[in-house]
């Protein structure tokens, strides 16, 4: 593991950790783990669901170091510079922040779940869609469909446009928070969903293109 981020976070991730065992006699036996659509708890658990939550930063990073090594196509990673630990660690580190979100929570501090988790899903779909053009082909990492992965410019062409395509979700993310309550959680399902499967069938689409019709 030779990132600097990657090695910051893991340090973060232990101190969140050991800050979390020494306030653990503060914490209260029951804790909110799941919110509703509108921010309200309704469901509760051990407070030690939280205590493995803070483990998962560090699992990412260790265990996506773990797999690159194995990885088939992981002469590929080298031609990839800093795109592929910086999804990695974008990914650790929101996962960092929700460690830090529940602290608050589990500590009595008022947060609206229900503005927090759009807001950070929506930047991170943002941030996904400007480097998913940079990444290469490899196993772990990126749209990997059959079609993707049978052909290189296939797999070009689908992450150039799925970079937009999470762009968009990402801002649809965050202007859903001024959704009616009713039709908030309809229109986020609704709006990964049809972005998912879009990347997907553009795959096919390219791959019929490219290839199939070459044959």
């Amino acid at each position: 593991m030779k990132n600097t981020c990657s090695k910051i976070i893991v340090l973060l991730s232990i101190i969140s950790i050991l800050v979390f065992l020494i306030i653990w006699k503060q914490i209260p036996d029951e804790i909110a783990i799941h919110w509703n659509v509108v921010g309200h708890a309704d469901r509760y658990g051990n407070k030690i669901f939280y205590l493995l939550f803070t483990f998962i930063p560090m699992t990412i990073i260790l265990g996506s170091n773990f797999l690159m090594k194995i990885d088939s196509k992981k002469k590929k990673y080298p031609l990839q510079g800093n795109v592929y630990w910086f999804f990695i660690n974008l990914w650790a580190f929101a996962f960092l922040l929700l460690n830090w979100v529940f602290f608050l929570i589990a500590m009595g501090f008022g947060v609206n779940v229900a503005v927090a988790c759009p807001i950070l899903i929506g930047i991170l779909m943002i941030c996904v869609g400007n480097y998913l053009p940079l990444v290469k082909e490899n196993y772990f990492l990126g749209i990997r469909t059959p079609w993707t992965l049978a052909d290189k410019n296939v797999w070009k062409k689908t992450h150039r446009i799925s970079g937009i395509v999470f762009v968009f979700m990402g801002i649809l993310m965050i202007f859903g928070i001024w959704i009616p309550q009713e039709f908030k959680i309809i229109f986020l399902f609704l709006s990964i969903l049809g972005g998912t499967l879009f990347c997907y069938a553009y795959s096919y689409y390219c791959y019929k293109k490219l290839v199939l019709n070459k044959k």
